[in-house]
């Protein structure tokens, strides 16, 4: 038994979080701070479940290539901490994008309210380091 669309709908529903409809999934997000989505995808079929925060505030900055060369090893190490730290979910670098990542294996199961809330606020509670992020990149 595949998680669908419809179930994660339900989810963030009973959750009280806004949302929208995406060909891949749904984007979550906070009325309240614009700059930060949520991506909540299925794969194989419902079997597996991502969701992936990203900054456009923060893809804006990482543009500017010379201020990522300049602070690439303080943001690579800071990056490694949170990963050691968290063990549920990944910090990913790739080119211009920086993202926080949580992958769910759901297999023949599905995914529980709780666990979703679970993930869901794993996922928050990362994307909020975005301002520590930004911080230390700007001059």
């Amino acid at each position: 038994m595949a998680i669908t669309k419809k179930t994660i709908e339900s989810h963030l529903e009973a959750l009280n979080i806004y949302h929208k409809k995406e060909k891949k999934g749904l984007i979550a997000y906070d009325p309240d701070a614009p700059s930060v989505e949520i991506s909540i995808v299925l794969m194989d079929g419902g079997r597996t479940m991502r969701m992936i925060a990203r900054s456009t505030k923060l893809q804006n900055l990482l543009k500017k290539k010379n201020r990522l060369q300049e602070k690439k090893c303080e943001l690579f190490e800071e990056l490694l901490r949170y990963n050691a730290k968290t063990k549920f979910g990944t910090w990913e670098l790739s080119g211009d994008e920086l993202r926080y990542a949580v992958e769910f294996p759901i297999e023949d199961g599905t995914v529980t309210q709780n666990q979703f809330a679970r993930m869901f606020r794993q996922i928050d509670v990362q994307s909020k380091r975005f301002d520590k992020i930004i911080k230390t990149l700007k001059p």
